[in-house]
């Protein structure tokens, strides 16, 4: 199989009250949706990059990615769609 890259890019946002995701492909907006388990801003919790934890269950019950994350960075803000693009 060829090497595929891909870019990714998700974003969050969360208050007290509602939680929602946006998940971008090679820059154009695939799905938003209202997503539980968001930490309301300022709480502190670990981050699992590469793997499909939906079981709230610790490892190894961790659907884990097949491949290769290149590049990640974790932003405090959430970049609008306009900006994905662009970047």
């Amino acid at each position: 199989m060829a090497d595929i890259w891909v870019h990714l890019a998700l974003t969050a946002t969360s208050d007290e009250s509602s939680s929602k995701a946006t998940l971008f492909i090679n820059g154009m907006e695939d799905k938003s949706q209202r997503v539980d388990g968001l930490p309301p801003p300022g709480t502190e919790r670990p981050i699992i990059l590469g793997a499909d934890n939906n079981t709230g269950i610790a490892a190894p019950n961790i659907d884990w990615h097949d491949g290769y994350l290149d590049e990640v960075r974790i932003e405090t803000v959430a970049r609008s769609s306009e900006w994905v693009r662009a970047g």
